[in-house]
């Protein structure tokens, strides 16, 4: 696969993230008008079609983790064992999305919350992996990543603190501050379709040119 090709790929999981968040917020905003009843109407629609889109947006995140990052990386063995580890990591998250909406696992489960910490785990080894790429905009995904998932993690001890003494204003900050942070992966695939893009390289002067600049010189 060329560069090109590869870039393609990561604004493609970038526009299916985009769709997927879009259609997922939507939701929750329907989904608290209804003061958090059962869906129904539209916040049901959009429910289904939020968890249908988060399939497409997980498959294309394991492509890009397989195929995309290896124009990030120093190709090395330890980036070899991240691109397998990332793809597997979001190849199961599109898995369980094609679970849940057959209703064979539950909205939440074990697979899911397991597929997530995987995935956070992943952006934080290739952010700190990736961070002091030669090239400023590739290094610049990689701290990307990095912070992403910082916030998640972070977010995360936030909300299980606030369950821990019981203030549900804390475990709500935690869990938006969370939500966000994940909702920015489609913002990090953008960045490294940009990263690809503006990586070209300069061709060489061919040696006839060069020798004809030097006898007129």
């Amino acid at each position: 696969m060329t560069e090109t090709q590869a870039r393609g790929w990561a604004y493609a999981a970038a526009a299916a993230g985009v769709i997927a968040n879009a259609l997922f917020i939507a939701f929750y905003a329907s989904f608290a008008v209804q003061h958090l009843a059962e869906p129904r109407g539209v916040a049901a629609i959009l429910g289904s079609a939020a968890d249908y889109a988060g399939i497409p947006q997980n498959a294309l995140l394991a492509v890009i983790t397989s195929v995309v990052f290896r124009f990030l990386s120093r190709q090395r063995r330890p980036d070899q064992l991240l691109r397998t580890a990332g793809a597997t990591a979001f190849a199961t998250a599109a898995v369980e999305g094609v679970l849940t909406v057959t209703g064979l696992l539950p909205g939440v489960s074990a697979v899911a919350v397991g597929t997530v910490l995987a995935s956070t785990a992943w952006l934080l080894a290739i952010g700190v992996r990736g961070a002091r790429l030669p090239r400023p905009r590739r290094a610049c995904v990689a701290r990307t990543a990095r912070l992403i998932a910082t916030a998640i993690l972070c977010s995360g001890v936030v909300a299980l603190t606030g369950f821990a003494i019981g203030v549900a204003a804390v475990v709500w900050t935690g869990l938006i501050a969370g939500c966000l942070a994940w909702l920015s992966i489609p913002l990090w695939a953008f960045e490294m379709g940009r990263a690809l893009a503006s990586s070209r390289a300069v061709l060489p002067i061919p040696e006839t040119a060069t020798s004809a600049h030097r006898r007129e010189a």
